[in-house]
């Protein structure tokens, strides 16, 4: 091959290489914009009580304040995906179902779920987002959180 065809292939390399990285970088691009990553875990600061009621349990109960503020914090870290949650409870059909009993007149509460998925610990707020919990310290995950006793109260 002579250096003219040589440097003709090399240019044209570079052109293809150039325009398959453009063409990846748009693609990625339109997907992030269709499924835009969930808002940031926002819950209310001022509630009364929060209530846990695990798959298949049959009453609440309620959490202590101080580990409903800690489970709060940790949750408040979760990381958003790009997945969509669409309906008012989870598809797993193993969950936990958590709600935040607030003073206000609409709604009162404010309902989110737990759930584990592929070794995940999933946080699902309905019709906003779907989330990944970390919590590397095992500052609420890997232990019994303490509740009260609904046949005490």
């Amino acid at each position: 091959m002579s250096s003219q065809s040589q440097k003709q292939v090399k240019i044209f390399s570079v052109i293809a290489a150039v325009l398959a990285l453009l063409c990846i970088a748009a693609i990625i691009w339109i997907l992030h914009s269709l499924f835009p990553k969930a808002p940031p875990v926002d819950f209310p600061e001022n509630y009364e009580q929060l209530t846990v009621r695990q798959y298949g349990a049959e009453e609440e109960r309620i959490v202590y304040p101080e580990d409903a503020d800690l489970l709060l914090d940790v949750l408040r870290e979760a990381e958003p995906t790009n997945r969509q949650s669409i309906q008012d409870f989870p598809f797993e059909q193993e969950y936990t179902t958590f709600t935040i009993h607030t003073p206000d007149e609409e709604p009162g509460y404010y309902r989110f779920y737990l759930y584990e998925e592929d070794e995940n610990m999933i946080l699902e707020i309905p019709y906003c987002g779907i989330y990944i919990v970390r919590d590397p310290e095992h500052r609420i995950f890997g232990r019994e959180m303490p509740v009260t006793d609904p046949e005490k109260e």
